[in-house]
């Protein structure tokens, strides 16, 4: 009988198969995930540090330039010690202050003032769209001079003549002027929000208005609103921006649908602190969702059961 000799510097090699662990930081799924994570934060929160330079990404292959804009407003209250604020998704006719207010009756607005930088961006870029877009709200009168409460409410467009104390908007929310700090976040109507727009034109997003009674008579400084936009625009010929403008963001569809998902629970209006300590748990959700019902799409397309493809990212 002749025995075979066994080969020296020969290891023996178990592959195994499945997404890669949760907890091994080294696996390409781990940061694949953190990535996509951070990407979302930036794309759904326009306040966040992430949302400068964030580009939607979508199958659009174009060069296009990101533009992120805070805009600072203070307004007084008249001698009723009332106030309301129209904030648009327009760059060009982006807010409005009323200037008859009868009771809760906003019977008209003035002339709406455009974004500050209005006119460098209308001569340097031809169209844009909207990534991400909010409002943070709060008073700059000193503690002890603070009183009365305002409204938040939130509609694809308002009008003169709004009642604010109706129910009939999207979202009616009421806060003391003594909160520290309150934040509205916009969602966009509809899926042409994908599609870029001339500068000058309405983009289709929920707008807010802001009604506020209570408040000391004819007082400067009563509300102050912070207006964020993040843009991606697309350069006018000739312009030097074009020298500026990079490359389109890869394009990621659970990313978009995750974007969906995680408007519906951040988008509208929150206290600044609450949105704060929960948004985590909010973004982690929706891309689980967005992974999720893209694993059922995928697997349903060679067979595999739904809940089949639901397990496999049931780590996520």
């Amino acid at each position: 009988m002749v025995r075979t000799k066994s080969k020296r510097n020969t290891k023996r090699i178990q592959y195994t198969t499945g997404k890669p662990s949760r907890n091994n930081r080294g696996s390409s799924g781990f940061v694949s995930n953190q990535q996509d994570l951070v990407q979302l934060h930036g794309l759904s929160n326009p306040f966040s540090q992430h949302a400068r330079g964030s580009k939607l990404p979508d199958t659009d292959s174009s060069k296009s330039v990101p533009v992120s804009l805070v805009n600072r407003y203070t307004r007084s209250s008249d001698a009723n010690g009332n106030l309301a604020i129209r904030v648009k998704p327009d760059l060009a006719n982006n807010i409005a202050t009323a200037t008859t207010i009868t009771g809760n009756v906003i019977t008209t607005f003035g002339t709406p003032a455009s974004t500050v930088d209005y006119t460098a961006l209308a001569a340097q870029f031809e169209k844009y769209r909207i990534v991400s877009w909010g409002v943070k709200i709060y008073s700059t009168l000193a503690p002890t001079d603070q009183s009365g409460f305002f409204t938040v409410m939130t509609n694809p467009t308002f009008g003169d003549g709004m009642d604010a104390a109706s129910c009939f908007y999207e979202e009616t929310r009421t806060f003391p002027v003594t909160e520290t700090s309150v934040q509205w976040i916009s969602k966009p109507v509809g899926n042409s929000y994908l599609d870029y727009a001339l500068i000058s034109v309405y983009e289709p997003w929920d707008e807010c208005c802001i009604y506020a009674s209570g408040l000391p008579a004819s007082t400067s400084g009563c509300i102050q609103i912070e207006v964020y936009f993040n843009l991606e625009c697309q350069v006018t010929l000739g312009a030097i921006s074009s020298t500026i403008a990079t490359p389109a963001a890869d394009s990621k569809p659970h990313l978009l649908t995750a974007m969906g998902h995680v408007a519906k629970h951040l988008g509208g209006t929150k206290l600044a602190n609450d949105a704060k300590s929960s948004i985590l748990s909010i973004l982690g959700r929706g891309l689980s969702a967005a992974l999720k019902t893209g694993a059922t799409y995928a697997g349903s397309l060679v067979g595999i059961p739904p809940m089949a493809s639901y397990n496999l990212l049931k780590d996520w």
